[in-house]
């Protein structure tokens, strides 16, 4: 499984592309279902850790 897949299973996730040779994956997400804590946790438990701190990009 990609990360991308692990992400988009997550509740709230509605577009997730991983970039394997940076080693970075971008989400969009919707906060009123969702929270980084709870993306973390799940990407955690599906064997991708997250590492560092996100950066949000504005619309």
């Amino acid at each position: 499984m990609a990360a991308r897949d692990a992400a988009t299973s997550i509740p709230g996730i509605t577009f997730a592309d991983d970039d394997m040779m940076n080693a970075t994956l971008t989400i969009v997400f919707d906060d009123a279902k969702t929270s980084i804590e709870k993306i973390r946790a799940a990407m955690n438990k599906a064997g991708f850790p997250m590492e560092g701190e996100p950066e949000y990009l504005k619309p």
